[in-house]
């Protein structure tokens, strides 16, 4: 075993966790003193008056704090672990003052197999020479020594408290900043605790405690036994399965299908491709997305012959996602899971709702963005501003191939998006301005809007939405990534109602009428509304563990940004 501590690096895990600033032992140099001089406030918390640092009494304690005294505060993490020590006068806080290993730094380590339990990777985390220390085959020979593994267990300790509690990546572009951010970790308290021994209820109370996490913790646990117990069969190509044919597959689709519950241990397969095979395959079909037909076709066969370890880290991915969120919603809000392509409407008094929705295509960067915001208002019988882009390649084309395209389309010239803009002719010149982008087209509200009848707003810079549609048989798809990035609901009264509940004046006839008669017409609410576009590919539902494909590849993305930073840990 070499002695010396490998930098993590990267984005702000711990920005440096056991970083190379941690430990000077051989081969690596010692921090460099950048810290400030006794007398400014580089220890203190905002709004603390200037003072020099706290008094450490002991070789141990002056060891610390002339190993701190060396460190740049760069992040949160080692701000909060300075302000620590600090406090708490230099004593160490996983060590006695001559060395031993305390109870926590003990417990630190037994608790790091377990990580792989939350979706963490526990190499991440266990670095060898601190575990050799801590077991005690190799020895604190000098108070300078022990301030180096004591900082370092430390720097590992708050390390772990981010990642747990915030999220491994910080990379923004990939992790999504919600409106509502999870409350920061309060490294100071972490470390009081430990110190008090509490590890172990540490890492269990920074990990995140919504249930929808804790499901997939325990689907994570679930699809890892299966993998030990040897994972499931691949199916092999073939013509499509239908009812009553018999086919040699059918007793190896059986066994896959017994793999993950969707067909019933203790039973043999059937002689043939029958109504209860077919059942199991449906139950199969609905819970990772697929058409729902019972036969065995080529995108079903792909999903089956997916591997226990790809399902393993697809939890994976979105544990991960789910340390991103904040620790509660609200009593009421709004939810879209973009890859499902499904809305659940959310109220703490139980009226929830949830419907089918179209997202943007994952093609021609028609993506739905993954963000939130609150919903303020929705406009019934809304104009259809379009967007230039959608107007110079698209409807300018088809109004010079037929003068009475855009007319008959309702569609408008104007000189601006305002609701009191006056509609201008249609005529060739200005629609050659349409086409330089020097005029907007918008589509007059009615049954024939691309909108549909209402829009759903909650103010972005993004200019994306919730809105209803006319091309309602759309929703009949299985994959309905067909947007150009606003979302489309299946049904925008009931969704209406939702929203303007606690609005007298609006029953769900007033909402109707508004859509199908009138102008436009904006309506506030009375309360605004969280909302949330996000990226489940893996979830629990009904205790049902659920996958869906990945629709914009952002699984990729997140792998491939976990698998970098565990190259650079290793």
């Amino acid at each position: 075993m070499t002695d010396s501590f490998i930098a993590r690096t990267g984005t702000a895990l711990g920005a440096t966790l056991v970083g190379v600033a941690l430990l000077a032992l051989p081969g690596i140099a010692p921090a460099q003193d950048t810290a400030s001089q006794p007398g400014d406030n580089a220890d203190n918390q905002p709004g603390q008056p200037l003072n020099t640092p706290a008094k450490a009494e002991g070789p141990a304690a002056e060891a610390i704090a002339a190993r701190l005294k060396g460190m740049n505060a760069s992040n949160e993490q080692l701000k909060g672990l300075k302000a620590f020590y600090k406090n708490n006068g230099y004593v160490p806080t996983w060590f006695d003052a001559d060395g031993t290993p305390r109870d926590n730094a003990r417990a630190y380590f037994s608790a790091i197999p377990h990580l792989d339990e939350q979706g963490l990777a526990p190499a991440s985390y266990r670095n060898p020479t601190l575990q050799d220390v801590v077991s005690g085959e190799t020895p604190v020979e000098s108070p300078e020594a022990l301030a180096r593994y004591d900082v370092a267990l430390s720097q590992q300790f708050v390390a772990l408290a981010h990642d747990l509690h915030s999220g491994v990546i910080d990379d923004p572009a990939i992790h999504v900043q919600w409106q509502e951010p999870n409350e920061p970790v309060d490294y100071q308290d972490v470390l009081a605790r430990a110190a008090d021994g509490q590890v172990e209820d540490i890492i269990a109370g920074l990990a995140p405690q919504q249930p929808e996490y804790q499901q997939l913790k325990r689907a994570l646990a679930r699809y890892r036994q299966i993998a030990d117990d040897g994972g499931w069969p691949q199916i092999p190509e073939g013509e499509v399965l239908r009812e009553g044919m018999k086919d040699p597959r059918i007793a190896i689709l059986w066994t896959r299908l017994q793999a993950t519950g969707d067909a019933p241990d203790g039973q043999s397969a059937p002689k043939a491709y029958d109504d209860t095979i077919m059942s199991a395959m449906k139950h199969y079909q609905t819970r990772n997305g697929l058409k729902v037909d019972g036969l065995l076709g080529p995108s079903t066969r792909d999903a089956l012959n997916v591997t226990a370890a790809q399902r393993i880290d697809e939890i994976k991915l979105n544990m991960e996602r789910w340390r991103w969120m904040p620790a509660s919603f609200g009593d009421r809000y709004i939810a879209v899971n973009v890859p499902a392509f499904e809305l659940d409407a959310y109220d703490a008094n139980g009226q929830n709702l949830d419907m089918n929705v179209i997202v943007g295509g994952s093609y021609n960067d028609r993506e739905t963005p993954i963000f939130g915001d609150s919903m303020q208002y929705l406009v019934f019988r809304p104009y259809w501003n379009v967007p230039p882009s959608i107007a110079a390649d698209e409807i300018v084309p088809k109004q010079r191939d037929n003068p009475n395209y855009m007319a008959s389309k309702h569609y408008q010239i104007v000189a601006n998006f305002g609701p009191d803009a006056q509609p201008m002719a249609i005529t060739p010149a200005n629609v050659n301005a349409v086409a330089a982008g020097d005029l907007l087209v918008r589509q007059d509200g009615g049954p024939d809007n691309a909108l549909g009848l209402v829009k759903f707003i909650f103010p972005n810079d993004m200019a994306i939405y919730l809105h209803s549609t006319s091309a309602q048989q759309l929703f009949d798809r299985t994959d309905r990534d067909l947007s150009h990035g606003c979302v489309r609901v299946e049904d925008p009264v009931a969704l209406a109602t939702f929203a303007l509940n606690g609005d007298p004046s609006w029953s769900r006839a007033d909402i109707d009428h508004a859509m199908h008669t009138g102008g436009r017409k904006r309506v506030d609410l009375p309360e605004s509304i969280p909302v949330y576009l996000q990226y489940w590919t893996a979830f629990v539902d009904d205790d049902t563990v659920n996958f869906r494909a990945d629709l914009y590849d952002h699984d990729d993305e997140l792998d491939s940004a976990l698998k970098s930073k565990a190259a650079i840990d290793l």
